[in-house]
């Protein structure tokens, strides 16, 4: 079941040289660190003047969508799933 939760939070990513890819690996929400372990799919689209960089990513357990909002530089956890479909 999706709740949605529209917080700001820190996110470490690994930047690839060759493909120019950005990859979370590690979401900070609630003092907690959630470790990625893959990227399901990720897009982007424009809001304003800002491209919002969307990526749905699981710790294996849970699933997170993140929004990367590149002209104000900061991360947004938009939803979780606790992966059951309600």
């Amino acid at each position: 079941m999706y709740e949605n939760i529209n917080e700001q939070v820190s996110v470490a990513v690994i930047f690839s040289k060759g493909s120019h890819k950005v990859r979370p690996f590690k979401v900070r929400w609630n003092n907690r660190d959630f470790e990625i372990t893959a990227v399901d799919y990720q897009y982007k689209y424009k809001e304003g003047q800002s491209l919002i960089h969307v990526f749905s990513v699981t710790d294996g357990i849970s699933y997170f969508e993140l929004q990367y909002d590149s002209a104000n530089l900061k991360w947004i956890l938009g939803r979780i799933s606790d992966g059951e479909a309600h």
